[in-house]
């Protein structure tokens, strides 16, 4: 590499990555997100910034025991991921699902259980049908959740179909996905997130008819604000080096050699940065 390319560590989720970069770049927005135009598809670049707010997700949710009310008993707990489902069939747009029923119900989660970070995604099935994943950091009991999102949508005449068959208005609307014991959670989100919306059903007389894609009316995906900043990065020095030869050595760490960058596996990365990095980390990570 040419003297003024730069040797870089930036911290993810269970590894780090180390690269050259161009003195050029420094001071350049790498990552973080720009205010786009909503195209309605998950695109690759709509993949990578899904991919950034997951990282920073995991990097700033601390595992923590918590009580389960509805076992009545204790519980491992990093973060609550779930399905929401439209109980009958919806031919709103992305935008106007969102005003009326994701918007308000996170409004009650923050409010009413501090869910502080999240990552939602918008998603049709085969057949039509809505629904949301979603992930938080706060532990919402599974009648809480269900309850909240049944209000919304019978306010808004959502099951009425479903109660006049059953006869009353609290479908299954509302999956909680167990987290707890995923080795890797990051690419366990984002195989559920990072979907493209694929193909539809398209019904004529009651009968399906055709499969067609589907692009989407407004915006497919979000998260909190604070999951839209950049990763933690510095310039990798020598103690870093040295660090990173004392992990190598005792096994707490591997690399995997790419053309363009090095990935370092290891369960806790920021034991690569100086005692100075470490300070910088831990500001970037808690927000301050």
């Amino acid at each position: 590499f040419p003297s003024h390319d730069i040797a870089t560590i930036q911290i993810r989720d269970g590894c780090a990555v180390l690269y050259m970069l161009r003195d050029g770049q420094r001071g350049k927005k790498l990552e973080g997100f720009k205010k786009q135009a909503y195209g309605g598809t998950v695109t690759k670049g709509v993949q990578k910034r899904m991919a950034s707010a997951i990282d920073i997700f995991l990097q700033t949710t601390e595992n923590r025991v918590v009580y389960n009310t509805v076992t009545g008993r204790n519980m491992d707990f990093r973060c609550g991921f779930m399905t929401l489902t439209i109980s009958d069939h919806c031919t709103w747009t992305a935008d106007k699902t969102y005003a009326l029923l994701l918007k308000p119900f996170l409004r009650v989660m923050k409010e009413r259980y501090g869910v502080g970070k999240y990552i939602w995604k918008y998603e049709l099935q085969q057949r039509g049908n809505v629904h949301y994943h979603l992930v938080i950091d706060e532990f919402v009991a599974l009648d809480k959740i269900r309850g909240t999102w049944n209000k919304l949508q019978h306010k808004h005449r959502l099951t009425d179909v479903y109660a006049a068959t059953y006869g009353h208005f609290n479908p299954n609307s509302t999956d909680i996905h167990k987290v707890q014991h995923i080795q890797n959670m990051g690419a366990y989100l984002g195989k559920y997130l990072q979907k493209g919306e694929g193909k539809v059903l398209c019904f004529h007389d009651g009968y399906p008819a055709l499969l067609y894609d589907r692009v989407v009316k407004g915006k497919v995906w979000d998260c909190s604000s604070d999951l839209k900043r950049k990763r933690y990065t510095s310039e990798f020095v020598y103690e870093n080096d040295d660090r990173l030869a004392g992990l190598l050595a005792n096994g707490e760490a591997s690399l995997v050699n790419l053309d363009n960058c090095t990935i370092v596996k290891c369960r806790y990365p920021d034991k690569i940065l100086t005692e100075e990095q470490q300070i910088d980390y831990n500001l970037w990570k808690y927000g301050y």
